[in-house]
């Protein structure tokens, strides 16, 4: 069966199904969508599907395995490097998109996170996307489509994305028998590559730290030696895991704050309820549109530190009453 290993996503996979039953697929899409929702994983599914000679994912023929293993000689993943797509990526693509397929149909293209393709890249690639050679299949991946150039938004085929469901989540987690998935399923916030990542003990290790440093934040105590701390991790995604789990508490804290019980962190529950009445509640609204502001910069090339310690002192603010006991994480 066809993306029987993909969670969700059904009116996705239900086009590209019937693109690989007619054998006649567009020369360019665009599968954009909420991030770690599982674009990529679908786009790498659907390119193994047309390199298979049985139009399948995953039947376990030589074609199957080499895509598993990502060393198919047809199949063809671009990736930032550093902060952006650069011309020398984008040239690369068009050159292996001049040469006849190896061992399958079609050469697939997958550019990720084609958002941070640079103006000189984008441009490149104007030509390939309208008009590439007839064995030639295209799939930008992105979750942010406003940042790309409209000249290359109008050449692309459109495959919409959303959130999957907690229960869809929670089940692939006990499935996997992963700890802690209940909470999981839901602090991922429809997203199946965040929980995932926070299925991994070290991740969620490190999410307890950001617990920490946020629920303090929240009752008004405002430490610049955590964002200090944060922006020296050696870890790529500090930023944006803080940045998340920092969302997600403001979200769950407007929500009790507004009389809504369904919460994300329900092992912070407790906590949580006590702080929630400290401000109203357009004021945590507030600050999860600070903090949704600032995670979306964190994707650019812009200077986080000053963004960071103004987050933190904006969010520190309104204090209603002192709070001197410590919350447990």
């Amino acid at each position: 069966m066809l993306f029987e290993r993909i969670v969700g996503h059904n009116a996705p996979k239900r086009m590209l199904s019937r693109v690989l039953e007619t054998g006649r697929p567009f020369h360019s899409y665009l599968f954009w969508g909420p991030e770690g929702v599982g674009k990529k994983f679908l786009a790498l599914h659907f390119a193994q599907a047309l390199a298979c000679p049985n139009k399948l994912d995953g039947c376990g023929c030589s074609s199957c395995k080499q895509a598993e293993f990502g060393v198919h000689p047809d199949l063809h993943l671009i990736l930032p490097e550093g902060e952006s797509i650069k011309i020398g990526g984008a040239r690369t693509m068009i050159e292996v998109s001049t040469l006849n397929p190896i061992s399958s149909p079609w050469v697939v293209n997958i550019v990720d996170e084609a958002d941070r393709l640079t103006p000189e890249a984008a441009n490149s690639l104007l030509k390939l996307l309208e008009e590439p050679p007839s064995t030639v299949v295209n799939i930008l991946i992105t979750s942010r489509p406003h940042f790309l150039p409209p000249t290359i938004l109008s050449r692309c085929l459109p495959v919409s994305f959303g959130f999957l469901s907690q229960k869809e989540i929670l089940r692939e987690l006990s499935e996997k028998k992963v700890e802690d998935a209940e909470v999981i399923s839901r602090v991922a916030s429809g997203r199946m590559g965040d929980a995932l990542y926070w299925a991994r003990p070290e991740n969620w290790k490190r999410r307890g730290k950001y617990l920490g440093t946020g629920l303090q934040l929240a009752s008004g105590n405002v430490s610049l030696s955590a964002s200090d701390a944060l922006l020296k991790e050696k870890e790529k995604r500090a930023v944006t895991d803080f940045l998340k789990v920092l969302l997600s508490l403001w979200r769950d804290l407007a929500l009790l704050s507004a009389g809504v019980k369904e919460i994300a962190n329900i092992d912070q529950e407790k906590n949580l309820l006590s702080l929630s009445g400290e401000r109203a509640a357009e004021d945590w609204v507030k600050g999860c549109f600070q903090i949704e502001e600032v995670l979306e910069l964190s994707y650019t090339t812009v200077n986080m530190s000053m963004l960071i310690v103004s987050l933190l002192i904006s969010l520190g603010q309104r204090k209603t009453r002192e709070r001197s006991e410590p919350f447990a994480t």
